[in-house]
Parts: structure tokens; sequence; C-alpha cells
């Protein structure tokens, strides 16, 4: 796994965190950014803002982690919140003794098979480094600000964290986060086992500094001319589908002006068919099993 560190710099989080205290990490709480673009949540978390928020890390759509906060800091991300620990303690200081997981999710969106292998992997692996963290204080934004806040919402999928002794329901409240039925991509993952945290590897993560990002956006950026060029080059030798589609359509222009209706149902049809093809082709590159194969491998 690898967690992109470098977004995790003093001149981003300084302004929207503060010391602990002392206080021991005792919490783990699961927000959605009700924002479908990462570039927004990065922007809100890394721009001074009234009041200013953040969040320890963030779970993109294709389940990569960005850490924006490093954990021996407090992140602003609990607001004004409380919740009663198993001893019977209630609790106010959230932001000073809890982590804070964004998933990116937009208004009305599920969280992918991706992120939810993501952030399964991402929650044991805090709570291992952090065994104060317990399974009934791993909650949602709702639990902690039930009257204020709804995320990380009804469909997020608790029974997986449940299954892997991450969290449970026994103490839960707000709109308690009982999952609806997982989508058939979810089950088909679950149903694979990519969601069994004990078939999960800890010791190969590695975190990208600030160097290393701008490192590989060289890499793709070059990769890109390349291709670019390639794709130039391809293009001299032989015509490309837009310009097929083209020809076709333009001899369906010139057969329904000549009256020949069959001639031009013919070549939009085939027009279509060339084009519905080619955008599969595209889009089904790689289901989102092998994405989860790659995010774990």
């Amino acid at each position: 796994m690898i967690i992109d560190n470098s977004y995790c710099q003093e001149r981003y989080y300084g302004p929207r965190s503060r010391s602990r205290n002392g206080q021991q990490i005792d919490m783990l709480i699961m927000h959605t950014t009700e924002s479908s673009s990462f570039d927004s949540t990065a922007a809100t978390f890394t721009q001074q803002t009234n009041p200013p928020v953040s969040a320890h890390y963030v779970v993109d759509r294709d389940g990569k982690i960005y850490c924006f906060c490093p954990e021996d800091t407090a992140a602003n991300h609990a607001g004004k919140s409380s919740w009663r620990l198993v001893t019977g303690e209630e609790v106010r200081n959230i932001n000073q003794r809890s982590i804070g997981i964004e998933f990116q999710c937009g208004p009305g969106e599920e969280i992918t098979p991706e992120q939810a292998a993501a952030g399964l992997w991402l929650t044991k692996d805090i709570m291992s480094r952090n065994p104060n963290i317990q399974p009934e204080n791993v909650v949602g934004h709702s639990d902690i600000a039930p009257s204020r806040k709804a995320d990380p919402g009804m469909s997020f999928p608790w029974e997986l964290w449940v299954q892997n002794g991450l969290a449970t329901n026994a103490t839960r409240r707000g709109n308690d986060g009982r999952s609806s039925q997982m989508s058939e991509e979810m089950m088909l993952a679950y149903q694979k086992g990519y969601f069994n945290v004990n078939n999960y590897t800890f010791e190969n993560t590695r975190y990208l500094t600030e160097s290393d990002v701008q490192n590989q956006l060289a890499q793709r950026n070059q990769q890109n001319r390349e291709n670019t060029a390639n794709t130039t080059s391809t293009s001299q030798e032989e015509p490309s589908l837009a310009s097929n589609i083209f020809e076709m359509l333009l001899s369906a222009c010139i057969g329904k002006i000549a009256g020949g209706n069959a001639v031009t149902a013919t070549l939009a049809s085939a027009a279509m068919k060339s084009l519905t093809n080619e955008s599969n082709q595209e889009t089904n590159i790689s289901s989102p099993l092998e994405n989860i194969n790659n995010i774990l491998g």
C-alpha cells in the first residue's frame, strides 16, 4: 500500500491543527466529503477557511490514500461533538483524542469497492499503531454529532468493519449507519475475500513525499508527451475512428439527399455501433476487482 504524504507538510496542516496536549488517541472517526472532487477537498483542507477544517486521511474514489495531517497532531475534523466511551465517560475533546478519515464521496454517492478495501486496510493499520482505539470507538461523524451531521451516511458499509472486528454496532447512534444492500460490485468483491483484512499485508507500506509525487508527475507528463507523439504518428499512417465515422455520416447525408434512406440508416447504425464499441473498450479496461488487487498489492 502506498500513502501519498505530499500534502502532509507544515505549511498545509499547521493552521488547521493543534497539539494533542498529551491526550492519547482512542477514537477513529469516519467521514464523507460530500464532494465528488478530490481537488475541491484538497483545496478545503489546505487553504485558510473559517473555521479551519482538515482530516488526517482522505481516501479517493480509486482507493488512493492521502495523508493531510500527521497522526501525532490533532486535526480539526470533529467540530462540536461528544461521545460516551465504553467506560461510561462522556468526552467532548474529540479532535484531541481521535484520527479522522474522509472518504471522497459526493451527495447521493456510495463509497466504491476500492475505497472500502483501502479504508479497511487503513483502519487496521491505524489501530495496530494506536492500541487504545477499541472497535467500540470506531464511529461515524453522525455518531459524535447526531444533531448536526449525517455522514458517512446510511449506505456506508459498516458491516464490513464489524465483520473484521474493527467496529461494532453496539454503541453507535445518530443515523446508526447500517448499510443498505451492497452494490453488485461490492458483493462480488466481498465474495472473493477482498474485504477480509486477515488477507492484507502491512509490511510494504510506503509514504510518498512531495518530491516523490513531483517526480511521478514529471514521469507521467513525459509519458503523455510520448503517447501523444506516437498517436500523432499512428494517425498519419491510418485513418482514425473519428475520420471513419465522419466519412460514414457524410456518405449518409449524401445518400439521404439522393433519396437513399436505407443507406442512411445502415451507415448511421454502423457509426453508432463503432462508437459504442470503442467506448466500451475504453471504460472496461480494468474492473473494480482488478483495481482492488492493484491497491492492496
